[in-house]
């Protein structure tokens, strides 16, 4: 009898005690739901409400993870502790709040109804939305200028975007809106790709008022985003997602303007000046980002209008990519300088000026520098030679510059140069045997009365030519390296 009773006590005790750990590991597993709940409520927020979510690929992305986790949660939540209010007071009666946790599950009631697919959906109205606004950008911006062409293309692709990320949540919900945004953006591309071509270098502003010379203020300029590239600073976050390196400035504002003023005098104690700045990336080595930038005096009494620039910030939506090969190599130089191309051009140019100049104005060489007797005779041998060169090369770099850089004043005297010089020395005759086509030989036939005047002036040709081939290589070719 003794040991039945003995043997009852210990069940009774063993009993007891399953009964205390099962009710802690119930307890531990309603603090958990009770804490999982809160956090599914808090991360809830940004997906609560259009003007709280950001719409992006991120916001997306992190709106799948977050349906895909609550859904099957929330199902077992309220199978476990009821879905009402009266349910949830009477599951978490007596229990403590989790640390940190000042919200009860009786209170999240909403979020436990929330039908998870319905929202989705609602938010795929909202992505919708968001791309029929960026759309109507897009159909307002009928004939925009070159610069502008690439905001237009970026309106297409974000609406398409928005589209495509709406269609994947709720399929059919954009009707034929993509389809148009892809029709658009494909537009806006072969619109963009074919003016990136004939995107130039602005150059320096020609009405820039000053103070301050525009190549040292260019330099003053890029000085300042060097300098903060180095130090890890950042300037306003670029529009273009590449790394940025600047590699050329040129004046772009009319004037300085005035940024801050003293309240009670209102003297300026702060100035601005615009620029543009083109930058190098890292994704695609003939793309340049182009962007109209603001740059910044010290703040303090008596700031005069000069650099230093002590910081800068780009103007919103006003950027655009062009070639690399068209920006200027070296910095802050003006539209007159269009890269390496451009400086092969100048020293082809100078060289073939100085020889067709010393093969005309040959007797006074021989004169000065008797020494080189067997240049002028090789140049006078080659002369005809040396005529079709200057006729091409002149002909050639008039185009580049008038046409291809619209820089129309560029090069323009040692360019005609060239060709009045090329002129006098081809022969027009043989040019016409060459020439099987009658209407080259007809233009050639034209040519000869104006090869006739040149030619009396031959020698005041061959003299300006060498005196430009001189300046042009010393000042526009040979300092560029």
């Amino acid at each position: 009898m003794k040991k039945r009773s003995s043997f009852s006590a210990i069940c009774f005790y063993v009993f007891i005690a399953l009964f205390l750990i099962n009710a802690q590991a119930a307890y531990a597993d309603k603090n958990s739901d009770w804490k999982k709940l809160v956090e599914f409520n808090n991360s809830f927020a940004s997906f609560r409400s259009a003007p709280s979510a950001t719409h992006d690929t991120e916001f997306v992305s992190g709106w799948k993870k977050w349906h895909d986790e609550f859904s099957p949660f929330a199902e077992k939540f309220v199978k476990k502790y009821g879905s009402t209010r009266e349910e949830l007071l009477k599951s978490f009666d007596g229990l403590d709040a989790p640390e940190g946790v000042y919200v009860t599950p009786a209170n999240l009631v909403d979020l436990l109804a929330l039908d998870s697919d319905v929202h989705q959906k609602t938010i795929a109205g909202w992505l919708k939305k968001d791309g029929d606004e960026v759309f109507r950008r897009w159909e307002a911006m009928k004939d925009p200028p070159k610069e502008k062409l690439e905001l237009k293309a970026d309106y297409a692709r974000r609406a398409l975007a928005k589209y495509s990320i709406a269609e994947e949540l709720n399929s059919g919900i954009t009707g034929d809106a993509e389809a148009k945004a892809k029709k658009a953006l494909k537009k806006s591309e072969n619109a963009l790709k074919k003016v990136m071509e004939d995107l130039k270098w602005p150059g320096h502003n020609s009405d820039f008022q000053g103070p301050g010379d525009s190549d040292n203020l260019a330099a003053e300029a890029l000085k300042l985003l060097r300098k903060m590239k180095a130090e890890g600073k950042q300037w306003t976050k670029p529009e273009y997602d590449d790394e940025h390196i600047p590699v050329a400035a040129c004046v772009a504002g009319k004037k300085w303007v005035v940024w801050k003023k003293e309240p009670l005098t209102q003297k300026p104690t702060q100035y601005s000046l615009k620029f543009f700045v083109a930058f190098k990336g890292t994704q695609s080595h003939d793309i340049a980002y182009g962007y109209y930038m603001f740059f910044y005096t010290d703040e303090k009494s008596g700031v005069k209008m000069e650099p230093p620039f002590y910081y800068c910030n780009s103007q919103q939506y006003s950027k655009f990519k062009m070639l690399m090969e068209n920006v200027p190599v070296g910095g802050a130089l003006s539209s007159s300088s269009t890269g390496f191309l451009g400086i092969i051009f100048r020293i082809l140019l100078s060289l073939l000026l100085i020889a067709g100049g010393i093969t005309v104005w040959n007797q006074f060489f021989r004169e000065k520098l008797p020494q080189l007797s067997s240049l002028y005779d090789t140049l006078t041998e080659k002369k005809q030679s040396l005529g079709f060169a200057l006729l091409i090369v002149g002909i050639l770099a008039l185009l580049r510059t008038v046409v291809f850089c619209f820089a129309p004043l560029a090069d323009i005297l040692p360019q005609l140069s060239a060709l009045a010089l090329g002129l006098t020395l081809v022969s027009v005759k043989d040019l016409e045997q060459k020439m099987g086509n009658e209407k080259v030989q007809s233009t050639l036939s034209r040519l000869q009365a104006l090869r006739n005047t040149l030619q009396a002036r031959q020698v005041l040709l061959g003299k300006i030519a060498f005196a430009l081939g001189m300046i042009h290589l010393l000042i526009g070719g040979i300092l560029f390296f």
